[in-house]
């Protein structure tokens, strides 16, 4: 199954009262939009936020600057409370988040918002995720994923990688233990090469291609699983 990047922000170009009295250009002219990264640096999801912001400001009228700002905390979750509830509702704020952002009342008692409310302004990414483990671990099939016990990171109970965890250990009876908190994708990595944790799933392959293509190279890690539709030609040998 392909996922999409969740791009959100709660009245981004549409200012409402302030604008009122002037034109979005007049608006947004010398202003700073905050972007609130849910992750830490580093990662896939700042990689695109980054990236976005660099050239989305020539777009808006008034040609404001796009300011990122990292909030990491429970996949992301920190970030959408802190849109829908604290961040101004003026047009000088948004967020990107988790593909799982939507579901994430459903899931995690701390969500204070509901998704229903929120703009979804749009998505940088049409993305495949992936199943991981570190190379010196036991785990490196398909085969050995569903029978060997292993220890995958995790972030944060509505976060793709504990859901994923979750999903493969519930559907497939896979014997994963979830060590979940750490702030990002990238701090994961990091614990899987300490031997922490023996893998990490549900992080998107265009992620690994940019951040990680020398440890792909160097075969320090195995590509166990992809979740899509249809699998990716260039890692057609991984079981979809």
């Amino acid at each position: 199954m392909r996922f999409v990047v969740a791009l959100t922000g709660l009245s981004l170009l549409a200012c409402g009262a302030p604008c009122q009295a002037q034109s979005v250009a007049e608006f947004y002219k010398g202003k700073s939009i905050n972007l609130a990264i849910g992750f830490s640096a580093g990662g896939g999801y700042d990689l695109y936020a980054r990236h976005l912001a660099r050239h989305m400001g020539k777009h808006i009228p008034g040609n404001p600057t796009i300011v990122p700002q990292n909030m990491p905390g429970a996949g992301s979750l920190r970030a959408a409370n802190f849109i829908y509830t604290a961040a101004p509702k003026d047009g000088t704020a948004f967020g990107l988040f988790a593909r799982t952002t939507g579901i994430n009342p459903l899931l995690e008692s701390g969500a204070t918002f509901d998704s229903t409310k929120f703009s979804w302004l749009g998505s940088v990414s049409d993305d495949v995720s992936i199943c991981m483990t570190w190379h010196t671990t036991s785990i490196k099939t398909w085969q050995d994923f569903i029978t060997k016990p292993s220890a995958l990171g995790g972030e944060g109970p509505s976060s793709e990688p504990d859901v994923f965890a979750r999903l493969y250990r519930n559907v497939f009876n896979a014997p994963i233990k979830l060590v979940s908190g750490y702030p990002g994708t990238n701090e994961i990595m990091l614990a899987m090469e300490r031997g922490e944790v023996d893998g990490l799933c549900g992080i998107s392959w265009s992620t690994i291609k940019t951040r990680h293509t020398q440890l792909l190279r160097d075969k320090k890690i195995n590509l166990v699983s992809q979740a899509s539709f249809k699998k990716v030609p260039e890692i057609g040998d991984v079981p979809l």
